[in-house]
């Protein structure tokens, strides 16, 4: 089943560049639940649906072991990461766990890297969109998407914020 694509915005042609990063992040990887890019800090946030039955403990060591997994891949690409933000917050039965990473030094391997921390440590956990099965060819082509949208608005200065989520198997992209 091919996903659906609905973007809802005033101005697109100077936030196309963001707005295809965002559908090709959640188009790729489906435990993203929520994703948002502030062009004003310069920010991306990857929001991930939990269902709430974690522990404290086992949330702080799910916590430490990314921010330690985005510093050690930091480390050995020789970056300095300006954010590295993790949070977490409850919504009703669920927890919501919030990444928030600096544009400037983002990529694609590392946002790789990231959902495969999450699933090897709690994929049952993690609540996802299996709706979109995505062949390799597919999962290749958004790879090689992000990677370029990624470079594409580190030096965009557009001044609309955008939320990506998903709704019914559809992905869908707006503007504040």
């Amino acid at each position: 089943m091919e996903p659906k694509y609905e973007v809802y915005n005033d101005v697109f042609d100077d936030t196309a560049d963001g707005v295809n990063l965002l559908i090709s992040i959640l188009v790729r990887y489906p435990e993203v639940s929520t994703i948002n890019f502030n062009p004003e800090k310069k920010t991306i946030k990857f929001s991930f649906l939990l269902n709430s039955s974690f522990k404290i403990d086992d949330l702080m060591e799910l916590k430490d072991l990314l921010m330690d997994t985005i510093e050690v891949y930091n480390m050995l690409n020789a970056r300095d990461t300006r954010v590295r933000i993790i949070n977490d917050h409850t919504l009703q039965k669920f927890l919501m766990l919030n990444i928030e990473r600096d544009i400037d030094t983002l990529e694609q391997k590392e946002i790789e890297l990231i959902i495969q921390c999450l699933k090897q440590s709690i994929n049952e956990m993690i609540i996802k969109d299996d709706s979109n099965i995505v062949d390799y060819e597919d999962l290749k082509f958004q790879d090689e998407l992000i990677e370029t949208m990624l470079e594409s608005i580190k030096s965009w200065v557009g001044s609309k914020p955008l939320f990506g989520f998903r709704e019914e198997g559809r992905v869908i992209v707006f503007d504040k």
